[in-house]
C-alpha cells in the first residue's frame, strides 16, 4: 500500500489548483507546470525512487486530478469554484 505521504504531492496540487479557480472564477484548462498528454494535463513526480503520474482535467468551474498508483489502487480528487477538494 502508498504510504499518506506520497499522496500528499495530488492534495497540494489540488489545493493549489482550487485557489486559482476561486480566484479566476474559472479552472484553468492548462495548469503552470503541466504538460500536455492527450486530452488532459500530466504532471510528474518522483516519491524516493517511484515516478508517479497525475492526470489532470478542467471544465468550466470543475476539476479533477487522478492517479494511478498501480493495478489496484488510484485516488481521485475533484475540486473547483466554491468547491471544496475532495476525494
Amino acid at each position: 500500500m502508498v504510504k499518506k505521504r506520497s499522496r500528499s504531492r495530488p492534495g497540494e496540487q489540488a489545493e493549489a489548483i482550487n485557489t486559482q479557480c476561486n480566484k479566476d472564477k474559472k479552472c484553468p484548462v492548462h495548469p503552470a507546470g503541466w504538460s500536455k498528454h492527450d486530452f488532459r494535463y500530466r504532471y510528474d513526480y518522483v516519491y524516493f525512487s517511484t515516478k508517479f503520474y497525475l492526470f489532470y482535467s478542467a471544465e468550466d468551474d470543475v476539476f479533477s486530478i487522478y492517479i494511478n498508483y498501480g493495478p489496484d489502487f488510484s485516488y481521485k480528487l475533484v475540486g473547483g469554484v466554491n468547491k471544496v477538494v475532495s476525494q
